[in-house]
Parts: C-alpha cells; structure tokens; sequence
C-alpha cells in the first residue's frame, strides 16, 4: 500500500536570520498536494534548486507546496514525472524561498556504502511543527533497486505521510521510502537508482540557470531587456491566430514540431547589443507541451549570417528557461527548439533578451 496523508500543513512562515546546514538531513522536506501530504529531499543541480519525491506524493497535481524543517519556510513546485513507469519518482523545480536551504548537490546522492541486510539506519520525518523526527530502523531484506527496513521498537508506527521521507546512516543518504509494507516496515528506493534517473533527466542541461525568477517561475520586466523582435521561424503555426507575434504579447506561438523550429530574433537598432542573459517561458498549465532541449545562437553580424557557437539547454517543468551567458555583443538571437517534452503541439510565450 501506497503511504497517505490526509491531513493538513501549517503554512505559517519564520522570517528569521539562519545559517542552512549543507549536510544531507537537512535537505529533508515535506510536501502537500491539495489533502495528501509526503516527504521529499532537496538538491541542487546547476545552479537550479530541485526536490525529488516519490510519484504518488504529488497525487497527479503538476503544482504542490514544499515545507522545510523549522523555521518552517515554503515554495511552490511543478513537478514532473519523466521516469520509467514501475519507478514511483517524480522531480520538480524550486524557487523562492526555499531556495537558499537547496545546499547539497546531486552528486551527494551517491552514496559510499550500501544498505545491506542488518544495517542501522535512520528515517528522518518533518513533524507539522516543523521539528524534525529522527526513527532508528533496521534493514531487513535488499533487492537490486530497493530494500525494506523496519523500526526498531513496536510503539512507532510508519504513519501516511512519510512516503518520501530518506533513510540515512550518518549523513549519507541511503533511500526514499515509497510504501509502506506493515505499520512498522517500509520500502524504499535505493538513492543510487534516485541518482541514476535523475542524472538522466536533469543531465542534458548543460547552461546554468541562476536564481533570481519569482516564485511562479516567471521573470519581471526589467531596464536591462533589449528590443529584440521576432523576424521569422522555421515552421508556421498551427493556427494563424497562435503565429510567432504572440510571443511577448497576449497569446503564445504554437507549433508542430515536424523538424527543429528556428525562431529568429533581431536587436531593433541599427547597432549591436550585449546580451547576457536569454529567457524563454511557456506556462507549464496549457494545453500544450513544454519546449525540451533547445539550443541559443547569437550572430553579430547585419544579416545574421555569421553565428557563434552555439549552446544548449533544456527547459525546466516549471516552464522556463533562463540561459545566462558572457556579456557578447550581438545583432541576432537564434533559439531552436530541437524536441518537446510531451507528444503533441507545443508553446512559447515569452521570450526576453538582456
């Protein structure tokens, strides 16, 4: 059975001045999704905050709300679920305040020592309080992927609610429990599987993306935006009332992905600009798919013939990618879908360059 929580979460802030540990533990989190509440673990991968939790957790919803340890802070998440459908993990993005606690990276998943039958470990659960539970469990059997474990005294019980919680020995973490077996025995994902399938995913990004967008993923205007217009793309839309002006304005630009789609954008002056930074946003709600992996090239050159080498990023769950580069002067911005992250149609909304 599939470990439930139907309860409720304070969501009552602490505005205090902290020092937030960068061990393992302290990147534990608990999460609610409308009346379902779970654990989940945070971590870093360049530069962009994550949380890891299992499937269920989010409870089908793309948008759930994650709650650190005391003083309790809380951030928003859209999650996503890319994995191999018998692998109960789903990943989401997080900004705002919950962002300074993301301290670890996720090559500190790996762990250096497995959980082997016999072993002593320890599950760390978030009270509503925000304190954190530490419950001594033993490891009763291993698998290739997964291994049980139960508590070490009958009177603590595996509650609904502590799926996702990790499993730790010292500050090394070890797994993620997803089910619970008996009310004091649980199953859990080995961290190296986590670490595994989380690579794969996150992996393709090789564009850092800092902080700096609100909570909601989306990015305010600012004096620092040059007047780039979209000149052309490659492929049309898939209605003429979702055509490339939308992008900027009211609307979005949708498109079939039948090829990669260039979509060509050219500084409104006669002169050259310094372009730093490039964002590019579609809502993670519409109908349409999510934009993948995408790569940005600029041309300083009058007729854009002349491009630079290019880079390559993939846009995050929450719908926005944010490619930070050294200031270069440039006359072209070209931004190439190359695939979706869904079948079907996909959107651009917004696309800023600074």
């Amino acid at each position: 059975m599939t470990l439930k929580f139907n309860g409720s979460l304070s969501a009552a802030a602490l505005v205090a001045m902290f020092v937030f540990p960068s061990t393992l533990p302290a990147q534990t989190v608990s999460v609610q999704s409308n009346d379902q509440r779970g654990h989940g673990f945070l971590f870093r991968h360049l530069g962009t905050c994550h949380v890891v939790m299992p499937k269920h957790v989010a409870n089908g919803q793309r948008r759930v709300r994650v709650f650190s340890s005391a003083p309790i802070e809380n951030s928003g998440s859209v999650v996503d679920a890319p994995f191999w459908s018998g692998l109960d993990m789903a990943v989401g993005t997080i900004r705002g305040p919950l962002e300074e606690r993301c301290t670890v990276s996720l090559d500190d998943l790996l762990p250096g020592r497995e959980a082997n039958e016999g072993a002593v470990l320890e599950l760390l659960r978030i009270r509503e309080s925000g304190e954190i539970e530490r419950l001594p469990m033993v490891v009763t059997k291993g698998n290739y992927l997964t291994f049980d474990a139960e508590t070490r005294s009958s009177d603590v019980n595996i509650f609904k609610g502590t799926s996702g919680a990790f499993v730790f020995d010292g500050d090394q973490a070890l797994g993620m429990a997803v089910e619970a077996l008996s009310e004091t025995s649980a199953r859990f994902i080995r961290t190296e599987e986590i670490h595994m399938n989380l690579r794969r995913r996150l992996g393709r990004r090789v564009e850092p993306v800092p902080t700096g967008a609100t909570e909601s993923g989306t990015i305010e205007a600012s004096p620092d935006d040059l007047d780039f217009k979209v000149m052309w793309t490659t492929l049309p839309p898939l209605y003429p009332d979702q055509g490339e002006e939308n992008i900027g304005g009211d609307g979005s630009y949708v498109f079939n992905l039948s090829k990669p789609n260039t979509i060509a954008l050219r500084l409104d002056e006669a002169s050259v600009g310094p372009v730093s930074r490039i964002l590019i946003q579609t809502s993670p709600d519409s109908e349409f798919s999510l934009p993948g992996d995408i790569t940005v090239e600029l041309s300083p050159t009058d007729n854009g013939t002349r491009r630079l080498p290019p880079r390559s990023a993939t846009m995050g769950a929450d719908g926005l990618l944010d490619v930070r580069l050294s200031p270069t002067l440039a006359r072209w911005v070209y931004i190439t879908v190359q695939s979706g992250q869904d079948s079907g149609s996909i959107a651009i909304d917004r696309v800023i360059v600074r």
